[in-house]
């Protein structure tokens, strides 16, 4: 029973913990931008580790001139914009070293 219990309070302690952590934050931020809306976020970070780190679940992917463009969606970013009939909070462009992260959405250049 005790072990249980142990169980459960660890995994209640790992979710508020990572509750408590802002998005922005999760992300080792080398610059923030806001607009319109939309927190603008680049990071070092692979798409895949930003991916992890948001808990989000990648509901595509588009490769575009060198950059691909990855769409997802996470419980933990509040908000969303319907994209192709999909709920997407998190798009991602990553090019050769770099990563830019979109809370919904990317706007303007990346």
């Amino acid at each position: 029973m005790k072990k249980i219990f142990a169980v459960i309070l660890a995994v209640f302690m790992i979710f508020a913990g990572l509750s408590l952590r802002g998005n922005e934050e999760r992300l080792d931020p080398i610059a923030r931008e806001e607009s319109g809306g939309c927190v603008r976020v680049d990071t070092l970070l692979s798409a895949e580790t930003v991916i992890s780190r948001l808990a989000a679940h990648e509901l595509w992917r588009e490769k575009l001139d060198g950059v691909t463009v990855y769409y997802a969606y996470s419980d933990f970013v509040r908000g969303y914009e319907i994209v192709h009939g999909k709920r997407v909070n998190v798009m991602i462009a990553e090019r050769a070293g770099a990563t830019a992260v979109g809370m919904p959405l990317l706007i303007g250049s990346y």
